[in-house]
């Protein structure tokens, strides 16, 4: 008869066992919204079992009780107690019927109890995370920690530059430190499995807990990173101290006599001694040649200040453009940067109309995808974590009027039907977990695939980018060319120009939109096009212009 605890035990396992259809719940704090409502209809769930086992061992506890009234009476004086022949056909009764119901009465509760588990537990399956949403929520957190200089201790203790979190226990910290070392990233594999041993060590002396197994694991990890990183002398020494915890540990003593052979061979080879390098170094990113100065930039920080030309040119002004339907109430226009000319419009978009299409936009959202330049196909990529969604003009009547609030501001063209595709339809993205965008152009620098939409549509002259919610933290939009910062304002929108006057692409606009390190960052995109737009930017006299 399976106990309370076994059969939740069962019921877990079993739930972990499932081939689950979920992913990428990470990517979008939209689908981690889902997944808080999930888990507290599993709690629910999980409650209406424990009550209902409660209730089957409060029989058994009555049964016990009446039983134990018996036996003590009958252990004080077995021939007085069995001399009343009542006494001896209840004990007869109780031993051939009672025990017998009891035992198999409660055995199928228990079981009928177990499969109703299951049952309801089953109806959420699909709903739950997968590998890699573990996988890439890790990942968040430590690419977090990289571009905010968060401190692990920070994370550990539950407070992220000002910002109370839950705190980690030792085994969340081992579980990051997991999470780095199956993709081959020892740099933070040895920071988090650090951690989690002082964590681990910490919890068995003030909580009295027993946590060698752990530590051992950690230990078992540790070294063996430091070994595929090329540390060996680390590798053993960490290995020596696994040791300790388990002598007989045939595995362990293997990879020691391993590491020491090797460790020698090395030391004949090179003729010096292999000392035990205490931290990693961060290595440097394969694919991001300024990856200092964007993170800089993202934590608001300029690798050199603005020059006495660029912050005279850093203005706000009302503005209409000479489009009389913005005499009335002009935009609330910011020049955040002089070249290339980046500009914030503030209270362009309501709260009410932000409403209106996140709530739209939710069921449209998938994983963000980027163009893989070998294939020409998309796929994932960790440099861009977030869903997005489109809204077409017959979505909704909010898409094409926000379009033309665009075109009246901007004076280019934003028509997005079949007929024109001046622009295109308006892009939604929620980012997840550390949710980012690295750095990347909006347009074509493909002289041969000038046409990034459809054929004849030719290149995206210019990006229009709405703010659709408040970021506590983090989540700027960036230009590391530039030097340029743009922080997240609720309400407003960001644009600028992709392409130069002479229709040249603009190196400066390279742009990433950095990790939120603390909120829910929703924007909406608008992609607006070279065709229709011939007369509306008309080139300068020189071919430099900006």
């Amino acid at each position: 008869m399976p106990t309370v605890l076994n059969a939740v035990v069962c019921a877990v396992l079993c739930f972990t066992m499932w081939t689950f259809v979920s992913c990428t719940v990470f990517t979008a704090m939209s689908h981690l919204e889902e997944s808080v409502k999930i888990e507290i209809k599993l709690v629910d769930v999980l409650r209406e079992y424990i009550s209902t086992e409660e209730r089957r061992l409060g029989e058994l506890k009555r049964f016990s009780e009446v039983s134990t009234k018996a036996t003590d009476a009958a252990f004080k004086n077995t021939d007085d107690f069995l001399a009343n022949p009542v006494n001896g056909f209840l004990l007869i009764k109780r031993l051939h019927v009672n025990w017998r119901n009891i035992v198999n009465g409660s055995s199928k509760a228990a079981n009928r109890n177990y499969e109703d588990l299951l049952s309801k537990l089953s109806k959420y399956r699909e709903h739950i995370p997968n590998d890699m949403d573990l996988q890439g929520a890790a990942r968040a957190l430590l690419r977090l920690q990289d571009v905010y200089n968060v401190d692990t201790q920070e994370f550990i203790d539950g407070s992220i530059k000002g910002y109370n979190t839950t705190p980690l226990a030792g085994e969340d910290c081992f579980d990051l430190g997991r999470a780095a070392y199956l993709v081959d990233d020892h740099y933070h594999a040895d920071i988090w499995l650090r951690a989690a041993l002082q964590q681990l060590k910490k919890e068995s002396e003030e909580r009295n807990v027993d946590t060698d197994q752990k530590v051992a694991k950690t230990l078992d990890y540790l070294a063996f990173s430091h070994y595929r990183a090329g540390n060996l002398r680390k590798a053993l020494n960490l290995s020596r101290e696994l040791l300790k915890q388990e002598p007989t540990n045939p595995r362990v003593l293997k990879n020691i006599k391993n590491y020491e052979r090797e460790i020698e061979r090395k030391e004949l080879e090179t003729l010096e001694v292999l000392e035990d390098t205490e931290n990693m170094s961060r290595p440097p990113s394969s694919y991001l040649a300024n990856r200092e100065q964007y993170e800089a930039l993202c934590r608001g920080e300029r690798e050199s200040p603005l020059t006495p030309v660029e912050i005279r040119e850093l203005k706000c002004h009302y503005v209409t453009n000479g489009n009389g339907m913005l005499i009335l109430q002009p935009a609330k226009q910011e020049v955040v940067n002089y070249d290339p000319r980046v500009v914030v419009y503030h209270d362009v978009i309501s709260d009410k109309e932000i409403s209106q299409i996140i709530t739209l936009a939710k069921p449209r959202l998938h994983r963000s995808l980027v163009v893989d330049h070998a294939t020409k196909g998309a796929s994932n990529a960790d440099y861009r974590i977030s869903s997005s969604g489109w809204l077409e003009d017959h979505h909704t009547p909010l898409g094409p009027k926000l379009a033309r609030r665009v075109s009246y501001i901007t004076g280019l063209s934003t028509l997005s039907g079949p007929a024109d595709r001046h622009a295109e339809s308006w892009q939604i993205v929620n980012y997840g977990l550390g949710g980012q965008y690295e750095p990347h152009f909006d347009h074509s620098v493909d002289d041969s695939r000038l046409d990034v939409h459809l054929p004849g549509s030719r290149n995206r002259i210019a990006t229009w980018m709405f703010y659709l919610s408040e970021v506590k933290a983090g989540g700027y939009t960036v230009f590391p060319e530039a030097n340029c910062f743009v922080p997240p304002v609720k309400n407003g929108a960001v644009f600028w120009y992709n392409l130069r006057p002479s229709g040249e692409s603009d190196a400066l606009t390279r742009h990433a939109g950095c990790p939120v390190l603390i909120g829910s960052k929703w924007v909406a995109n608008k992609w607006i096009h070279e065709k229709g737009n011939e007369f509306n930017r008309l080139c300068g006299l020189h071919r430099d212009e900006i």
